[in-house]
C-alpha cells in the first residue's frame, strides 16, 4: 500500500506478485477475479498493463482472503471507488 501511495507502481506490482506467489498463487487469484492465471502473471510484471485501480482491487481481494481487518479493506475500497490512484 505504501508503495502505491508513494507512486511506486512498478515496485508495488513486483511486491504483490511475490506475495501472490508465496500465498495463494495465481490460479487462486484468477478464480477470485475471474481472470486467467496467465493474464494475471503478465499483468503483475513491471511492463504489464495493470492499472493502479485494478491493483488496489486485487489488494482488497487478497486482504479479505487472508482475513486482514475489514477496516483496511474498507479503506482500500474507498481509494478504488474514487479512482484516487488511477493511472
Amino acid at each position: 500500500v505504501a508503495r502505491l501511495i508513494a507512486g511506486e507502481v512498478g515496485a508495488a506490482k513486483i511486491t504483490m506478485r511475490d506475495y501472490v506467489i508465496a500465498t495463494v498463487g495465481f490460479e487462486s487469484l484468477g478464480a477470485m477475479t475471474g481472470e486467467s492465471s496467465q493474464h494475471l502473471e503478465q499483468a503483475f510484471n513491471t511492463e504489464g498493463g495493470l492499472r493502479t485501480g485494478d491493483l488496489f482491487e486485487k489488494l482488497v481481494l487478497l486482504a479479505q482472503h487472508q482475513g486482514v481487518d475489514h477496516e483496511l479493506s474498507d479503506y482500500l475500497d474507498g481509494f478504488a471507488e474514487v479512482g484516487a490512484l488511477e493511472t
